[in-house]
């Protein structure tokens, strides 16, 4: 997004790197997760996600219950400000949703560049992970994974359940690296 500042702020903040942690970890560790170890890891980056988003929502209503203090009974613009600050919540909430997606295709990115025998790697600190990844994986597999990130990250900027779609990704990105075609089977 070309913001530098950007990028400060995402790696200051502790849920961030956990968030980041607990994406790159799970898609690593893909081949040895059951599906409900994979839930169970979705269901950490969902609280994180919600835990974000419960710190944007409190400095929003600290900031409404100021100007209602401030204005009384004006209420077109405290009713302007409601839906000015349910946009927002939407886009720290896509945007921290888009952040995984992000996430998990600079990783196979980076099994990707491994494979093709180069070591510039984006996740430098998952080397060690992504080495492993890439040495277990067949060549197609990887490219049926990235199309499939690539898709959800489509899909997410639509009006979808972001939770749903997460789960769904890991679980089809499971599919994908077993080569299977029926996400069922993961259930059986």
């Amino acid at each position: 997004r070309n913001s530098f500042e950007e990028v400060l702020d995402y790696f200051r903040e502790p849920l961030h790197k956990e968030l980041r942690e607990i994406t790159l970890k799970t898609a690593l560790e893909l081949p040895l997760l059951s599906p409900a170890v994979i839930l169970e890891r979705v269901l950490k980056l969902t609280q994180m996600v919600e835990e974000l988003k419960n710190r944007v929502k409190k400095k929003q209503k600290d900031e409404l219950n100021e100007w209602k203090e401030l204005l009384k009974e004006k209420t077109n613009y405290l009713r302007w400000l409601e839906k000015k600050h349910k946009r927002e919540l939407r886009k720290t909430e896509l945007k921290l949703v888009s952040l995984i997606f992000l996430d998990l295709s600079f990783l196979l990115r980076d099994v990707t560049v491994v494979l093709s025998g180069n070591s510039q790697l984006i996740n430098a600190d998952f080397r060690e992970g992504v080495e492993a990844f890439a040495a277990r994986i067949k060549k197609e597999n990887l490219m049926k994974m990235r199309k499939r990130v690539e898709d959800f990250q489509k899909i997410i900027r639509e009006n979808v359940d972001w939770k749903l779609s997460i789960e769904l990704m890991y679980l089809i990105l499971k599919e994908d690296l077993e080569g299977e075609t029926d996400i069922r089977s993961l259930f059986s």
